[in-house]
């Protein structure tokens, strides 16, 4: 075997890796990975600039490869595309010069959305954002078009090969002038928001996360080089926009207005959506990924919108919102075999502190720096708050069996619990037993798993402890058969009234992230029947409601119940009960509490 090839395949792919903006652990990690499948141990070393590797070969000469790293990108598709292939190799350990080949072909083919669509990316990115900083429709119209300016300015600016310094002073001067005009004319109604907004496409939100994780996974030095890279970035935004005040304010005379508007949580849900869609296409994450990464940004800025409405903090607000990131994106990862970096980068987009840079930077550069540092205080609080996500690192192999028994008792004390609700014993007897009869007939435990295979196929969960199936159902018999659901989904049909579904949504986002921990993807697939139910219960809500007695919700929350307590007795490998055939029983107390 050639030593000095398969050193150099093995620095490549690493050199790879951090060129397209991976951590350093991970860098490191797939460099000792690739080599130690072939029985050798090596000496892996990166920092943000370069890669080294070492390795003693057969005749016991010492071989070192160091490539130096000049450029870091936002390519999370390489970096998806580079894991796969390390995958491969250490599975395959083929000769080093067919692994070459293989990561040849790997580069070249990596896929690259086209020129418009990464103008679409700028302005999604902008015009969604700028609205949830307090900005009105207007503002993030304007909003998307100075994206498009940044994406213009950019694409000029890496043509040339700029200093990534002074390409962000250019690009952030080149989108405030025009900014700082508008509100000149009255053509915006918050400038600040819309500047806002505009300059989350050049906060460096994956170097945050990234210098983030390589401190908590012990890469201190490399995490400490790209803090200095977020604080230099940072100035440079800072600089570009006031430079582009000064010029501007001289000319017009410019005043701010004061206020914001604001804007229900779904609203801001589908802002956060779009936003993210935007950074899934400039930071080049294809496929069912993609979709899954912008789905994360909405459940971690719901969870730091309801932990507002509870009064908390906005350190413990970002805090809870940066644990649910991670643990989606843990759960993603695992379930997809993706790398956790793509997920994590767009998920926690929404905490990232732009505001607090900005004017932080601005304030300092105004001259007024007791209140530059009051706020420089806050931003570096929030940044630590969000470092929340180490919980969402590696849960070690001697506690997932621990978690998943734990979970399987909690599920326990919620069936036992809902069990006591019920008052007719003979409701609940003739629904299990009914409910049986017509889950056999309909074989629903059958098709159950026939669509958990089809998902698993799709998802590339194959190999998971629990089945796609069994969280599933779980799952949806857990959110689903409580008083909440039903009480909540008929005010909604009745009245219009929603905040109680509200509720129980975010509290059940909550909850499910952390059961997903343990019972798979096969949780967040309960949503569809969640939605399917209660919708059915809102849209009937006006022939329901006579029948949906108090009786009759205590004794369906009884049997359902008795099926979770059947599920609790599953994930705890004492019984195989296909709980899944019992689901029509939960129906049946509408019919039978008026004979009995």
């Amino acid at each position: 075997m050639d030593y000095y090839l398969l050193t150099d395949l093995a620095a490549r792919v690493g050199y790879h890796l951090a060129l397209s903006g991976a951590e350093t652990f991970r860098v490191e990690e797939t460099i000792r990975r690739i080599i130690g499948a072939y029985g050798i141990e090596c000496e892996a070393f990166s920092i943000p600039n370069c890669v080294m590797v070492s390795l003693e070969a057969a005749n016991g000469k010492p071989l070192m490869v160091m490539k130096r790293v000049d450029f870091h990108g936002n390519d999370l598709e390489s970096v998806e595309k580079l894991n796969a292939l390390s995958r491969r190799i250490c599975a395959e350990t083929p000769d080093p010069s067919v692994a070459a080949q293989w990561l040849d072909e790997t580069l070249k083919g990596r896929r690259h959305y086209s020129v418009p669509v990464y103008y679409l990316g700028n302005f999604c990115a902008a015009a969604g954002f700028c609205p949830v900083f307090g900005g009105t429709l207007r503002d993030s119209l304007f909003a998307g078009l100075l994206g498009l300016i940044i994406g213009f300015v950019s694409r000029q600016m890496d043509r040339r090969e700029t200093n990534p310094f002074f390409s962000t002073i250019v690009e952030a001067f080149a989108m405030a002038v025009p900014a700082y005009l508008a509100a000149g004319f009255h053509l915006v109604d918050y400038i600040d928001f819309v500047i806002i907004g505009t300059l989350m496409i050049l906060v460096p939100g994956l170097l945050i996360t990234t210098s983030m994780r390589d401190i908590i996974y012990g890469d201190t030095n490399s995490g400490i080089n790209r803090i200095v890279q977020v604080l230099l970035s940072a100035f440079a935004i800072a600089l570009g926009t006031a430079a582009a005040w000064r010029v501007t304010s001289g000319v017009y005379g410019l005043t701010v207005a004061s206020g914001s508007a604001s804007y229900p949580a779904w609203a801001q849900a589908v802002m956060i959506f779009v936003a993210c869609t935007g950074f899934f296409i400039l930071f080049n994450v294809h496929d069912w990924g993609s979709i899954l990464c912008a789905l994360g940004g909405v459940f971690t800025w719901m969870t730091y919108l309801l932990c507002r409405d509870l009064g908390m903090s906005i350190y413990s607000m970002n805090f809870f919102a940066a644990v649910v990131s991670a643990l989606y994106s843990e759960l993603m990862a695992r379930s997809r075999k993706y790398p956790v970096t793509s997920y994590l980068v767009i998920s926690l987009l929404p905490l990232v502190p732009g505001a607090g840079i900005y004017y932080t930077m601005s304030l300092g550069l105004g001259g007024d720096v007791q209140a530059a540092v009051h706020k420089g205080l806050e931003t570096a609080g929030v940044a630590g708050s969000i470092a929340g996500l180490l919980l969402g690192k590696f849960i070690p192999e001697r506690f997932s069996d621990a978690m998943e028994k734990g979970a399987a008792l909690c599920v326990l004390y919620i069936g036992v619990d809902g069990m006591l609700a019920g008052e007719n014993t003979l409701v609940a007897i003739l629904s299990i037993s009914i409910g049986a009869i017509l889950g056999e007939l309909l074989q629903l435990d059958e098709h159950m798993h026939q669509l958990g295979d089809w998902v698993e196929r799709k998802f590339g969960g194959k190999g998971s402890k629990t089945s796609l199936s069994d969280g599933f159902v779980t799952a949806s018999l857990l959110f689903c058969v409580g008083a909440m659901a039903i009480m909540g989904a008929l005010d909604s049909g009745l009245t219009g009234d929603h905040s109680t579904l509200y509720a129980k949504a975010l509290l059940d986002g909550i909850i499910s992230v952390v059961y997903a921990s343990t019972l798979g993807i096969g949780v967040a697939l309960s949503a569809i029947p969640i939605f399917l139910y209660q919708g059915a219960i809102a849209l009937g809500a006006s022939f329901l409601a006579p029948y949906l007695t108090e009786a009759v919700i205590l004794e369906m929350k009884c049997v359902g119940s008795i099926l979770i307590l059947g599920l609790s007795l599953n994930m705890l490998g004492l019984t195989k009960i296909k709980v899944m055939n019992y689901v029509p029983a939960v129906f049946l107390p509408i019919l039978l509490c008026r004979f009995l």
